[in-house]
């Protein structure tokens, strides 16, 4: 695999990029879950690598010691 350091991404460094496969891929495009796609010749969508970045680290996964902190802040609370 090599390197994708470009700014603006076509669709097949998009999947590059994040791994998913190409059907599941078009499937939240279509469902407009995917940021940052642009159509400037209304055809061929391009990203924003920055944008589509940001998505997949937009939901971070808790530890099991941050879970429990915050169920204890919580419990403490209510």
């Amino acid at each position: 695999m090599e390197m994708i350091s470009n700014k603006v991404l076509s669709k097949k460094q998009a999947l590059e990029l994040t791994g998913f496969k190409e059907s599941y891929f078009d499937k939240l495009n279509a469902l407009g879950m995917i940021p940052g796609c642009s159509k400037p010749t209304g055809k061929t969508c391009f990203f924003d690598r920055e944008i589509l970045e940001d998505w997949l680290l937009s939901k971070p996964k808790q530890t099991y010691k941050n879970q429990q902190t915050a169920a204890a802040n919580y419990i403490s609370s209510h």
